[in-house]
């Protein structure tokens, strides 16, 4: 089955699901907007969201994808829960992370298990070492500005690093996630996003630092300044469950 047909099936899943949202909202930048990506919508139905996070994961593995990479790195939170499901679905479609030695029997009181506690523990580590992928997540401080933990940073070291998120609208978050991956020593293998609500504005930014940029799915959707907002103009209330205005 083509790639085009899946992606559209995922589409009219999402669709399906409401994750695009019609009415007044005030955006995270303070902006206003007659549309939102209710994006929590996706992470509310787990295997949904593997499934289509195993789709992007034999995406980025194949021909079509021209960087290699072997950190996810996301901001928190909806990135982080991306970079680490691509990280999980990443090192399934390798072969990595399988252990038959934790099926565990609950009527089995140890006496005749097959490995002792040490074993398992070198079990586990060694299958720790060889896994392909990492995943990290940026976090947020109480004045907005991301940052990294130093094991994050150690970790980043001489890594290369798919830096993603859910939704792309100023740029501001991938900026900063950019900066921090680069001050730590990376090197920046692409950035994905699963909707650039921008209408291409995330295309723009990677021309402009010189990296390989994609989204699942490109929107185009108006924003308006406070003043300048038509919908505050006819006096159409502002929805306080979705975005900035859920937080108020």
């Amino acid at each position: 089955m083509s790639r085009k047909i899946i992606r559209e099936a995922f589409k009219d899943i999402f669709g399906s699901l409401g994750v695009v949202k019609s009415g007044h909202f005030e955006l995270n930048n303070g902006k206003h907007s007659g549309a939102y990506i209710d994006k929590e919508t996706l992470y509310n139905y787990p295997t949904l969201f593997s499934i289509f996070c195993n789709y992007l994961v034999d995406y980025f593995l194949s021909d079509s994808y021209p960087n290699e990479f072997d950190v996810v790195l996301g901001p928190k939170s909806g990135g982080a829960f991306l970079a680490i499901e691509l990280a999980i679905e990443y090192e399934a479609y390798c072969g990595y992370g399988e252990l038959d030695i934790l099926e565990i029997d609950p009527k089995n009181d140890g006496a005749d298990q097959e490995l002792t506690a040490e074993e398992l523990v070198i079990s586990i580590t060694n299958a720790v070492s060889e896994s392909p992928i990492l995943a990290i997540f940026a976090q947020k401080d109480p004045n907005g500005r991301y940052y990294l933990r130093g094991s994050d940073k150690m970790l980043l070291q001489d890594k290369c690093v798919l830096i993603v998120d859910d939704v792309f609208t100023s740029g501001d978050t991938v900026r900063q996630v950019i900066e921090l991956a680069r001050e730590s020593g990376a090197e920046i293998a692409g950035i994905f996003v699963v909707w650039d609500r921008s209408g291409g504005k995330l295309e723009a930014l990677g021309g402009e630092l010189g990296i390989y940029t994609t989204a699942f799915e490109v929107l185009h959707f108006t924003e308006w300044d406070i003043k300048d907002c038509p919908l505050c103009a006819n006096g159409v209330s502002i929805n306080t469950e979705l975005g900035r205005g859920g937080k108020k």
